[in-house]
């Protein structure tokens, strides 16, 4: 699938219930969605230490390629972005968007 495919079916595809939650069986914390209308695509959000401090790592993958990812510092696990800030903040890192 070429990236503008991709960026079709992100843009049509944003709310929360067009995202499948997939539990994460390592219990470190992490979370995988997954786009009902593309297995494919899949948003990632996992805790990594950056100089001794939490942050989520989103990442934005179609199959096993890394389309965009951001680390977001966080207090708590309380403070993870909603699926819709997380998708905005992959979608402004992509090359090809605005």
């Amino acid at each position: 699938m070429r990236l503008s495919d991709i960026m079709e079916v992100l843009q049509h595809y944003q709310s929360s219930e067009d995202w499948l939650r997939v539990n994460n069986e390592s219990q470190d914390g992490g979370d995988t969605l997954v786009c009902r209308e593309d297995v494919l695509l899949c948003m990632k959000f996992n805790l990594v230490w950056n100089d001794g401090k939490p942050f989520i790592r989103l990442e934005l993958t179609y199959g096993p390629t890394l389309l965009s990812w951001a680390d977001i510092p966080m207090a708590s696990f309380a403070d993870r972005p909603s699926h819709a800030v997380a998708l905005q903040t992959l979608l402004r890192r992509l090359p090809t968007s605005n």
